[in-house]
């Protein structure tokens, strides 16, 4: 197979679309070797982030052979109306819904993969004749359409069914792009034991890693779902991943259902309401999911819309004595949405940091790094910085500070692409026979290379 790698350099495309649904995330990653060379002097006609050091992953994993990567080019592709209505369709009404539709499943994996495959023929396209000859691979997450890491007990006759299941058939991107592709990630982590879920840790660990080992670090991923990753500056420590709970999903479902909207841009609805922090804290008190240990792994199946219904929307009438349906109270209903996404991620990295040696005993510095569409919720941001100067401030950490990983990067882009490089970046890792996935992240009884290829017509 042609890798379209010199040796020294190396292009592959990342694909991932969320749990938000919100379209398709396309970026294209340069993997190179610069030991023993200025990285300041490796610059070419190439408009990208800056060059990103590559650190070790933890052991027992091999490190990826690049010393460096950047990203090359980036996309947001939406959906089109009728494709993410019948995704919408698929993914509500829990797992004896999602057993009834099977046709639907098939047709929405050929339109889900048709839909990847345009929006990777139109990245390669827009990036300059160099780069696009030079893209060896393309990854693909797809769309998760079904996620039930344990046991499906309202389904008896599968009631020990563990499974996921990606759409977007790699094909169809294979033969419009002419690469081969690697997609289905999650089921050799599955086949192994494991949630299927996280995957990014492992991205998080080798780009994101301080290795001048002066602050522990906290990777926060605020899309539909928000994810964390405890990245301790010692190598050898643990390293602990997981799903803390709702980010963008329950705002995105208030605003969308007072018709406000298809999200709460920069946060302005939350920031015209007042959360009620009684409200928040009854929600986290009743859902035994915020309570969990990890490894965990959640989607909309628990965080939907008859999560909203059922457990949000009665705690905040209990908690304010307002009507819930009332519009006199969205703002207020959105604000403590937010509250929630900012105070369950918090309390759960307060929680789980006692298991990560780098962390249990505070330090001088903690820093959250986060990316994903919530970045550009200033009202998230905002408090997601309160809650944890007060959460993990009172537990030994000298400094803790938030930061939006653009701000780490050099690159405008990479809050939004950064799970589109992590697929890249999984690829990669894959085509080199790399086992990827974290199984202290996952539950995994042992690591395990990622995906499965298909190739072009000859």
């Amino acid at each position: 197979m042609a890798t379209n790698d010199d040796g020294n350099r190396m292009f592959v495309m990342g694909m991932m679309s969320g749990t938000s649904m919100d379209g398709i995330d396309c970026a294209i990653v340069e993997f190179a070797k610069l030991e023993g060379r200025a990285v300041d002097d490796e610059v070419d006609d190439v408009r990208g982030s800056k060059w990103l050091p590559l650190a070790r992953p933890p052991a027992p994993l091999s490190p990826l052979g690049a010393s460096h990567v950047r990203l090359v080019a980036y996309s947001e592709t939406p959906y089109a109306a009728e494709t993410l209505q019948a995704l919408r369709g698929l993914v509500e009404g829990g797992a004896q819904r999602a057993l009834e539709v099977v046709g639907a499943v098939c047709r929405a994996n050929a339109a889900v993969g048709e839909a990847f495959a345009r929006a990777a023929v139109e990245l390669l396209a827009a990036v300059n004749e160099d780069t696009g000859s030079r893209v060896a691979l393309v990854a693909s997450h797809g769309q998760t359409i079904f996620h039930y890491p344990e046991r499906v007990d309202q389904v008896d006759e599968l009631a020990d069914a563990v499974s996921t299941l990606q759409i977007g058939e790699p094909a169809r991107i294979a033969v419009a792009t002419g690469l081969p592709v690697i997609a289905d990630f999650r089921q050799a982590d599955m086949a192994v034991g494991g949630a299927g879920a996280p995957l990014i840790p492992f991205v998080d660990a080798v780009l994101f890693r301080d290795v001048e080992g002066l602050e522990a670090r906290v990777l926060v991923n605020l899309g539909g779902i928000a994810n964390v990753s405890l990245v301790s500056p010692r190598s050898a420590d643990l390293l602990l991943a997981y799903d803390t709970g709702p980010a963008n999903m329950l705002v995105d479902e208030l605003v969308r259902a007072a018709e406000l909207g298809v999200c709460d841009e920069g946060g302005a609805i939350a920031a015209c309401g007042t959360p009620s922090s009684e409200a928040v804290d009854a929600v986290l008190a009743a859902e035994p999911f915020f309570a969990a240990a990890p490894p965990k792994a959640t989607g909309r199946e628990l965080f939907g819309a008859a999560f909203l219904n059922e457990v949000l929307k009665p705690a905040f009438e209990r908690a304010t004595g307002c009507d819930a349906e009332s519009a006199n109270v969205v703002a207020d209903l959105v604000a403590t949405a937010t509250l929630l996404s900012a105070r369950s991620l918090v309390q759960s990295v307060a929680a789980a940091s006692r298991d990560v040696p780098g962390f249990a005993a505070g330090g001088p510095v903690l820093r959250l790094i986060c990316s994903g569409g919530g970045v550009h919720n200033a009202s998230l941001m905002s408090m997601i910085a309160s809650e944890a100067a007060a959460e993990l401030g009172s537990i030994g950490w000298a400094a803790v500070h938030v930061d939006d990983v653009s701000q780490h990067t050099g690159c405008a882009d990479f809050a939004s692409a950064k799970e589109a490089i992590g697929f890249a970046i999984l690829g990669y890792a894959s085509l080199h026979l790399l086992p990827s996935n974290v199984p202290s992240a996952t539950g995994a009884r042992r690591p395990a290379i990622l995906g499965t290829m298909t190739y072009p017509p000859p």
